[in-house]
């Protein structure tokens, strides 16, 4: 819906909605199990207890399907693929199971190296991505394959993403305008606050094993340099990688002559991860590129100075609690190491500043912002199916056919003792002649409701109509509130759908029904509402003119065709009566005011309008439409005691239009009536 004719909606189910994230990488994989992992269990775990969260991630040896902390893990893909080989086969099974898995929300952790996984273009469910764009880029230039051209093909797919940094969302805006984009860091546990610093004489690396991207080879390198002034300090290298880099890692520290100084101690969480991020002197990050580097964040968190490159990846680190050096420079990391190591009050002023920037980024915070954009975009889906798709003149007469052919019973259910939050209080008879919704007085507190149910087919018109009451009467309550009319409409309070009901929420009127008044007051009123519907068309506002029904030529001339071989296969012994009613009606459309649309209610018997207070309340707006003058009066002609009364009171413009309607309205409500009796029909006009 549109925000200006926003209406509280709600859908109530009986089961917790599910969410799905997909994500490469898990807690256990033994190749990376990295901060991404991590991130997304955090989330998952703190999602659980409103959604049921299952985290879809790659096979690796021995990993089995499990429970984790209350969140699922379903691990797919070949378990001895290999990480390289795995990654692929992930990214090219993941949309197999976003056609195949039910979930309300899919939450899609981008992977290097291509990035995204397509997958809004396998699932017409909501889907969150997660963006690391920046790297698919970098590894173009490191495996010479175009990922970059994949990535901004991918992205555009996207409706919803998650920027880890407002460098990454200005990306995605260039090449995605329409995506809503939502900055979202990542997040650090309360836990890693408490670490108490007892620093010991060894400098800090923790992340995955990678070569290239994480600049390794520029790390060792430059603690070549520094080994050679200072043999003391030692060099800790926590973390896990591929076979190809780790050897490649071990190698270089060999032939470096480093094995002394530099201790690979492997990958390490937990009690262990909390000690060496405690006990370093500075945590170092020499990436080549990153999107964001979650390990920093876990360093400032500990209370730690951090020495990193100056990347983009690496901007939202504060200058007060690190120090940045180019990066893939041997000499600058060198000596970026050397001034840490040997300016003790520049190194504790940074710890200093270290945890308190690093609580912006506390665990409560950041969950609380993807709770809200987690909401506003199953909000905004479900918004997106209350919107009423005007039916083209085909399917409304596709409708009819259907309907006149095949005699759907409607299996008329008692009132629900509760809708929403409603309590059942009252029952409210009205006669519906095509179809029927229940109706009745609900309460909440001390609150009355008008609420009106449809409990049959979502596929049914009479559904969309519901629908589109509620906004039509937004539109028109906002609209004559805000002048001297003297028509009104309830006011509609919310929408609420379970997958037994559909039920409209209206203010109740304590009103008189026009039919306790005399027929010359009736008639008076009907004219007011008529003069008073014509004014507000006439001030509606491009944007708000699309919201109603637009019924036109095409739609009456091919309505009069099928209502005229409908009426003639059920009665062919009436043809002749039926061929000079259709005829008639089409030599009326043809003659009758085409130059302006105005507001015709389509409904506006007098059971449909209630006095009060002054005001003339118009119920039932769930058919009201642009279309030609005439309608509703040709409707109160037929179907009321009101034809002298009307005439007297209300003088007619053009004949032709109330004998289009008039002809129209016979054929296609109360045919079989009728058209036994055609002379009836033109006594009602003459």
């Amino acid at each position: 819906m549109d925000t200006d004719l926003f209406i509280k909606t709600r859908i109530l189910t009986m089961k917790k909605k599910t969410i799905i994230m997909s994500n490469y990488d898990s807690l256990k994989n033994l190749y990376y199990a990295g901060g991404g992992a991590v991130q997304t269990h955090r989330l998952g775990k703190a999602l659980r207890n409103e959604y049921n969260v299952m985290v879809i991630c790659g096979a690796y040896p021995g990993s089995q399907d499990e429970t984790i902390d209350g969140v699922r893990y379903r691990y797919i893909g070949f378990k001895h693929a290999g990480p390289l080989a795995g990654q692929l086969l992930f990214s090219l099974l993941l949309p197999l199971y976003a056609l195949k898995e039910r979930y309300d929300l899919w939450i899609e952790n981008f992977v290097p190296p291509h990035s995204t996984n397509f997958i809004p273009v396998f699932t017409k469910k909501p889907v969150i991505g997660i963006s690391t764009i920046s790297n698919a880029e970098d590894f173009s230039k490191k495996y010479h394959i175009p990922f970059h051209v994949i990535e901004k093909f991918g992205i555009k797919k996207y409706k919803y993403i998650v920027a880890l940094t407002i460098q990454i969302k200005n990306k995605i805006r260039t090449i995605n305008p329409q995506a809503t984009i939502k900055i979202i860091p990542p997040a650090i546990d309360s836990n890693q606050f408490k670490n108490k610093s007892n620093e010991k004489d060894f400098v800090l690396y923790m992340g995955r094993i990678d070569m290239y991207q994480k600049g390794l080879d520029v790390l060792i390198e430059a603690w070549k340099e520094i080994e050679k002034i200072n043999k003391k300090t030692k060099l800790y290298i926590a973390g896990s990688g591929t076979k190809n880099d780790t050897k490649a890692l071990e190698q270089l520290i060999a032939a470096s002559k480093l094995s002394e100084s530099i201790k690979l101690i492997g990958k390490v969480s937990g009690k262990d991860k909390n000690y060496y991020l405690s006990s370093c002197k500075f945590f170092i990050a020499p990436s080549r590129f990153e999107t964001f580097g979650i390990s920093v964040l876990e360093a400032l968190a500990a209370g730690k100075a951090v020495l990193c490159t100056d990347i983009e990846g690496f901007e939202w680190i504060s200058n007060t609690c690190s120090f940045k050096v180019n990066s893939n420079n041997i000499s600058k990391l060198a000596q970026g190491i050397e001034y840490l190591l040997t300016n003790t009050d520049k190194r504790e002023n940074m710890q200093k500043h270290a945890r308190v920037f690093a609580k912006r980024y506390s665990l409560k915070s950041v969950v609380s912002h993807y709770e809200k954009f987690i909401n506003y975009v199953l909000q905004s889906d479900i918004n997106k199916k209350m919107q009423l798709k005007r039916p083209s003149e085909f399917i409304i007469l596709l409708d009819g056919v259907i309907k006149a052919f095949i005699h759907n019973k409607y299996e008329k259910k008692q009132l629900p003792t509760k809708i929403g939050r409603y309590i059942y209080d009252t029952p409210i008879s009205k006669k519906y002649k095509h179809h029927d919704y229940l109706t009745g007085i609900y309460r909440y507190k001390a609150k009355k409701v008008f609420i009106k149910i449809w409990n049959g087919r979502r596929t049914s018109m009479q559904y969309q109509f519901l629908r589109n009451e509620l906004r039509v009467s937004q539109l028109l309550y906002t609209k004559l509130h805000a002048s001297d009319y003297t028509i009104r409409v309830p006011q509609p309070i919310e929408w609420i759908e379970t997958e037994s009901y559909a039920a409209a929420v209206f203010e109740t009127i304590d009103g008189k029904p026009l039919s306790q008044f005399s027929l010359d007051i009736q008639a008076q009123h009907y004219k007011k509402i008529l003069s008073e519907l014509r004014t507000v068309s006439f001030r509606l506002k491009p944007l708000e003119k699309v919201q109603f029904i637009q019924r036109e030529n095409i739609f009456y001339y091919l309505s009069i065709l099928y209502f005229i071989s409908v009426a003639i296969l059920k009665s062919p012994y009436l043809i002749r009566n039926i061929l000079s009613v259709g005829v008639t009606s089409i030599v009326h459309l043809i003659k009758i005011k085409k130059d302006v649309l105005v507001l015709n209610h389509r409904d506006l018997s007098i059971e449909n309008i209630l006095l009060h207070n002054d005001n003339i309340y118009l119920l039932d707006t769930e058919h009201m439409a642009l279309t030609y003058e005439g309608y509703d009066y040709s409707m109160a002609l037929l179907y009321s005691n009101l034809q002298l009364p009307l005439k007297r009171h209300i003088p007619v413009e053009s004949t032709h239009n109330v004998l289009f309607f008039g002809h129209y309205l016979v054929i296609q409500k109360f045919i079989k009536k009728y058209l036994e009796k055609p002379v009836k029909i033109r006594a009602s006009f003459s």
